[in-house]
């Protein structure tokens, strides 16, 4: 009974200490753009500090921190679609294809292009 007063009152103590830090300590929302700038330039000592505490404290934002990490290692790891693929240019014959079959059945068509005129102007 007395160990389980004692872990509550820990417990509780402990909460009020981080509590009153993290108020001490620069708001969340400056932190987050620090995190944010700390991936495209060094820090300050006196900024790296307190990101480093607040990280410490806030398991918000240190979850936060670990998310951005990770996205900028995925962006940075991959390339991006568009640049590494060719534009798929349609031939020709299948343009003509398609031209012949939406004026065969220009039904098809009429919900999605109703604002875009008259029928006979898709092509």
């Amino acid at each position: 009974m007395r160990q389980e007063t004692f872990l509550k009152v820990y417990i509780k103590s402990k909460r009020a200490i981080r509590r009153r830090l993290l108020h001490a300590l620069q708001p969340c929302r400056e932190v987050a753009l620090l995190m944010s700038e700390s991936l495209d330039r060094r820090l300050g000592v006196l900024e790296h500090l307190q990101v480093k505490l607040h990280l410490m404290l806030c398991a918000w934002c240190a979850r936060y921190f670990r998310q951005i990490k990770f996205l900028r290692q995925l962006v940075h790891q991959r390339p991006l679609a568009a640049a590494t693929t060719s534009p798929v240019a349609l031939s020709a014959e299948a343009r003509q294809r398609i031209g012949r079959s939406l004026l065969k059945n220009p039904e098809s068509c009429s919900e999605t292009h109703a604002a875009d005129g008259p029928k006979d102007q898709i092509l």
